[in-house]
């Protein structure tokens, strides 16, 4: 188990770091680097998918440093930060914001514009990325979730349609406890974290005003919501499995007789003497797969009477658990009511649509098709590997093998079709969520996925070769079956692993988004000499013949200069050229100044402005950009 958590915490670590964001931000008003003349009264930012505000997260800091935001409102994708004039309004504002995107996520960023002239960038009042805290506990929580899922699901189910009658069902049912105990510490360690996505803090720095806050929004209701589907679980699973059902016949199902001398069928029994798994039907189809209950005890043997199992004879001795060793039913401690049946159901299938209704699931294209193949996801996942971790831990040790004969076939036509939904399930998802192509090597997401195909691909040939050892099992015992489960379930743990990680990294579907996100182009920047002190922006710094130059003059006191020359040369530094003037000319308010660049290679530039302030006096300061190739 210490090397498992091992191996576990390795996976965490190696994977590339979660994302903290799953949308996009796709614009802004004013528009990042951009040079306005006057102040505005509202900046606005807009996202690829809906977003909700992070409280004390949103801020517009002036060119001295105050903020000067009013509370910020969202309107679907766009957020819309009022603002109230700043007491020295020229130069550049840092717009710094922190919103929750549809899925749940975090999404932290900034942008600057300028008034007048640019100055140099403010500071924001806090980061905009998760704690290194938040950031490992996140994925933890969210694989204790899914162990949490499996170990309620497999165990349940076998209690319920595969357990042999005489085998104790403590064991299960204490694991069916502990899933659940792992899935609400998840639930509360999901709730105890989003607030921090959202502030940036530690793990530890969250007030009760942010946990208010997340449990009345959506994310957080959902979650209360598993918390109850949970605790309605607790009451009514054991319920259910804590002892054998009373089954119609029916229904086909046969089980063992509750004497103490029934014993496990001989493989020459006839069939109506026999425990049956699903099986097909005269006309060929498959049959609803019988509910089987089987005995461990030591097997017993008698001759059969002479009429047979079918006759009378063979029939009294059935029923009273001689030589007919299964027979149907008559007797059980426990009734199934329908009602109990459907409502534990019904909470199961509410509670995993919480997982997809608060992931990418919800925040995709078609997220009435992604939220349930989401649900159907995880349950083909819980059924597979809780049914797994159940056989290991319980059946598979203990069990005569002549019963386990019987009950692993049943389990491996289970297993298939887990297998098989899940398989359908992810393809779906993976074609939603990736978006393209491209986006499986060229993503972080896509590249996570392979990892989890690869390692899915080696549990699938470990599966097969645990389904063939199945027919085997009644001549040559389980040993070897359980060591290819055992690495099976690693093999899966390690999959979930993965999975945890994948939740939290950008979609490969939102990476056109990304491409298309804003961000602050071009160069802005402040050069001084003795004589005076030029701001200055060029946009947007590409190859080519089209960037604009915008200059401002002041004194080295800070006041307006127009001077009596403007010039403006670049020379590429890389090949140790000569200057080349570039067009540049005074705008009618003097102490400003517009023109345009050519950049024809890429390279290093050197910047250089001569500025002279009358007829005596003039001086030059220079700067550099680097031009990056198409």
């Amino acid at each position: 188990m210490l090397l498992l958590l091992l191996i576990l915490l390795g996976v965490l670590a190696a994977a590339p770091r979660p994302a903290s964001a799953h949308a996009a931000t796709v614009g802004s008003s004013p528009a990042p680097g951009s040079v306005v003349g006057s102040s505005p009264t509202e900046v606005t930012v807009t996202f690829s998918e809906p977003v909700a505000p992070v409280s004390g997260q949103i801020q517009v800091i002036a060119p001295d440093g105050e903020r000067i935001n009013a509370t910020p409102v969202v309107e679907g994708t766009v957020l819309r930060i009022p603002v109230r004039k700043a007491n020295r309004p020229l130069g550049t504002y840092l717009v710094s914001f922190r919103v929750i995107s549809a899925d749940s996520h975090p999404v932290g960023g900034a942008v600057t514009f300028s008034v007048g002239a640019p100055s140099a960038t403010p500071e924001a009042a806090s980061a905009t990325g998760s704690h290194p805290s938040v950031t490992l506990a996140v994925p933890t929580f969210k694989f204790l979730g899914y162990g949490g899922l499996a170990l309620i699901t497999g165990p349940a189910l076998f209690l319920a349609f595969l357990w042999p009658r005489r085998r104790s069902r403590r064991g299960p049912l204490r694991l069916i406890r502990i899933g659940l105990a792992l899935t609400a510490v998840a639930t509360l360690g999901a709730l105890g974290t989003q607030a921090q996505q959202g502030s940036g803090g530690a793990l530890w720095q969250v007030s009760v005003a942010e946990l208010t806050t997340v449990l009345s929004s959506r994310f957080g209701l959902l979650l209360l919501a598993r918390l109850a589907a949970l605790a309605v679980l607790a009451v009514l699973l054991p319920r259910l499995l804590s002892a054998p059902a009373r089954r119609p016949s029916r229904l086909g199902v046969r089980a063992l007789s509750p004497a103490p001398e029934a014993a496990v069928a001989a493989p020459q029994l006839t069939p109506r003497a026999a425990v049956t798994a699903p099986e097909l039907t005269p006309a060929g189809a498959v049959a609803a797969p019988q509910l089987v209950a089987v005995a461990a005890g030591a097997p017993h043997s008698a001759p059969a009477g002479p009429a047979g199992p079918a006759g009378p004879a063979g029939s009294q001795r059935s029923q009273i658990g001689q030589p007919a060793a299964l027979a149907t039913s008559r007797t059980s401690r426990t009734s199934w009511s329908p009602v109990l049946i459907g409502a534990v159901l019904a909470v199961s299938v509410l509670g995993l649509a919480t997982w997809p209704l608060t992931g990418h699931a919800i925040a995709a294209p078609m997220p009435a098709v992604t939220v349930t193949v989401g649900v159907v996801h995880l349950a083909a996942m819980a059924v597979w590997i809780g049914g797994l971790v159940t056989l290991l831990g319980f059946l598979l040790r203990g069990t005569d093998r002549r019963v386990l004969g019987v009950l692993l076939p049943a389990w491996s036509r289970w297993a298939v079709l887990a297998v098989i939904w899940l398989a359908i399930a992810g393809a779906v998802q993976a074609v939603v969520q990736l978006g393209g192509l491209a986006a499986v090597w060229q993503t972080g997401y896509g590249r996570l996925l392979l990892a989890k195909l690869a390692l899915l691909a080696g549990v699938l040939a470990l599966a097969a070769t645990a389904r063939r050892l199945v027919t085997r099992v009644a001549a040559t015992g389980a040993s070897r079956l359980r060591r290819t489960v055992g690495v099976e379930i690693v093999a899966t743990v390690l999959i979930l692993g993965l999975s945890a990680v994948l939740v939290q990294v950008d979609p490969g579907r939102t990476a056109g988004a990304r491409d298309r996100a804003v961000a602050g182009k071009g160069l802005s920047e402040t050069l001084s000499s003795p004589l005076y002190t030029v701001q200055f922006n060029i946009y947007p710094v590409e190859l080519g013949e089209y960037n604009t130059v915008h200059a401002f003059l002041y004194t080295p006191a800070g006041a307006p200069l127009a001077p009596a020359e403007w010039q403006l040369s670049t020379r590429l530094v890389s090949q140790n050229l000569e200057a080349v003037k570039e067009p540049f000319a005074a705008l009618p308010i003097e102490h400003q100044a517009l023109g345009t660049v050519t950049f024809p290679v890429p390279g290093t530039y050197e910047i250089a402005f001569t500025i002279r302030v009358d007829e005596l006096n003039r001086a030059t300061v220079k700067t550099t950009v680097t031009v990056a190739p198409r």
